[in-house]
């Protein structure tokens, strides 16, 4: 073997070595759920285009808005069932906290630049938002919009980039959330104890001690 071959040689091995080490922390059947997502979001970003090129746009027609959004519906679902399915194969064991004060969360303000994807607020919602069951009521009609603002379609892609980017992290972060809310719900079923506590008189003395006081009729004329 030549000097050039052996150098090409450690140069995959190499490159093999850190692509394993880039790879998440999962099963091998999520490992094949998160490359199907990754490849679903690079053909999302050749068909139409990045979160940084969409915000750019500022304003998209309402055909091609809606042609995105159902791409994009399609593979926030998939990356939420990934997160989902990660987080409940992680055994979270919660340290307990005392009580504590829970202060008012305050605002801040935050500049968003649309050439920097890093500075948007960007969260994929575990727990979506559901549209209302029952229809509204019926409005004057009026002209339909042509174009639809492009910053929330690039910001939800955004989203979706951030979670398969590092899908440990949220996996984890996710496995938390749900183990609080399995103590919460498991110490509100608790079956409720009935019985009186230590020096409270029950309902058998309170009726003997009213059956042996004198009783008192009032009568007015």
């Amino acid at each position: 073997m030549s000097a050039s071959s052996l150098r090409r040689s450690r140069r995959r091995e190499r490159r093999a070595a850190v692509r394993t080490l880039q790879r998440p922390k999962l099963s091998e059947q999520l490992l094949q759920v998160w490359e199907h997502a990754r490849r679903a979001f690079a053909n999302f970003c050749e068909f139409f285009a990045p979160p940084v090129a969409i915000a750019d746009h500022e304003y998209i027609n309402v055909p091609e808005y809606r042609a995105m959004d159902s791409w994009l519906r399609s593979l926030e679902l998939l990356t939420r069932r990934l997160i989902l399915a990660a987080a409940l194969a992680i055994n979270v064991p919660l340290q307990p906290t005392g009580s504590r004060e829970h202060k008012p969360r305050q605002r801040r303000r935050v500049l968003i630049w649309f050439n920097k994807p890093s500075s948007w607020i960007a969260r994929l919602r575990m727990f979506p938002r559901k549209p209302p069951e029952t229809p509204p009521l019926r409005r004057a009609r009026r002209e339909q919009p042509r174009v639809l603002p492009a910053f929330p379609l690039a910001r939800r892609l955004e989203a979706v980039r951030r979670v398969l980017a590092d899908p440990d992290t949220r996996a984890h972060r996710f496995a938390v959330k749900l183990a609080r809310i399995a103590a919460r719900n498991a110490k509100a079923n608790q079956p409720a104890s009935l019985a009186p506590a230590r020096g409270t008189p029950n309902a058998c003395s309170t009726a003997a001690s009213a059956s042996s006081a004198p009783a008192w009729r009032w009568s007015c004329r």
